[in-house]
């Protein structure tokens, strides 16, 4: 990325720190469902993707993206787990097996076309058009969320592991520095 003057290793952090963005937040996520309403928790994961996707967009260092990414992978930590939870709430027993196999679709299909997208945009105005273009969606989903979204889960007093959560981020953040 000749606008950072960064190498092609450097570049790969911004996929490194958002994959280990999102491994942390999973598991955490249960937690989170116990504490909190679907609709608040599904809010915030948005609000965490696009306060990411903005800060990326107006990045003036490589360090700033990064913060973007870990913001973007934090929100979608939380939205993936939040969905099937959601999922298996929402819809019977009957129509699960339909739903989740819909949402694997799209799971499955998007890694497929993004960088093929992302390819067309780069060329045709920057990298920063990925996230530009990128905000009005999750504005867009927020909207939906505040307006539509019904809470499906129930609250519980529950207690988190914070010695289990920081033994994984350790050996996560150490698999990704060997």
């Amino acid at each position: 990325m000749s606008d950072f003057q960064i190498n092609a290793t450097e570049v790969q952090w911004l996929t490194t720190i958002f994959m280990l963005s999102i491994a942390i937040l999973v598991p955490i996520t249960a937690y989170l469902i116990d504490r909190f309403t679907a609709r608040a928790l599904l809010m915030a994961a948005v609000l965490s993707f696009l306060a990411g996707t903005f800060v990326a967009a107006i990045a003036p260092n490589f360090e700033t993206l990064l913060v973007g990414r870990v913001l973007q992978g934090a929100g979608s930590g939380m939205m993936m787990p939040l969905m099937q939870t959601i999922l298996l709430l929402v819809y019977p027993r009957e129509q699960r097996g339909y739903a989740m196999g819909l949402v694997g679709l799209v799971i499955n299909v998007a890694p497929a076309i993004g960088p093929v997208i992302s390819g067309v945009l780069i060329e045709a105005f920057t990298w920063r058009a990925v996230f530009v273009l990128t905000l009005p969606l999750a504005i867009f989903l927020l909207v939906l969320i505040y307006f539509f979204m019904e809470n499906v889960t129930k609250q519980r007093p529950t207690s988190i592991d914070v010695s289990s959560i920081l033994l994984s981020t350790l050996l996560l953040e150490g698999f990704c520095t060997v």
